[in-house]
């Protein structure tokens, strides 16, 4: 079963959302040294993370990423691996 390029950007701007809305609760504990708890909806739960969670939110948003990552190249929206090229 081929699963369609539709289901691809659905799954794609889901991602998105979901590590922009982390990238804002990380940017919110660095330059708020006050604020204890961060929520965002993600369009299907509200999440809560505590400032004592910070530390596993890094860990968090590198699997979002991986997982992104991992999308666009199933996409095919972005190539995969690295590619290396004299610089001469």
């Amino acid at each position: 079963m081929a699963v369609s390029s539709a289901w691809y950007d659905t799954q794609i701007a889901w991602w998105e959302n979901y590590i922009t809305q982390y990238q804002a609760a990380m940017l919110a504990f660095a330059t708020n040294g006050l604020q204890q708890s961060y929520s965002f909806d993600s369009g299907q739960q509200v999440v809560r993370v505590e400032r004592m969670e910070a530390a596993k939110l890094g860990d968090v948003l590198d699997g979002y990423y991986n997982t992104y990552t991992m999308m666009c190249v199933r996409a095919g929206k972005q190539p995969m691996g690295l590619q290396a090229r004299p610089d001469w």
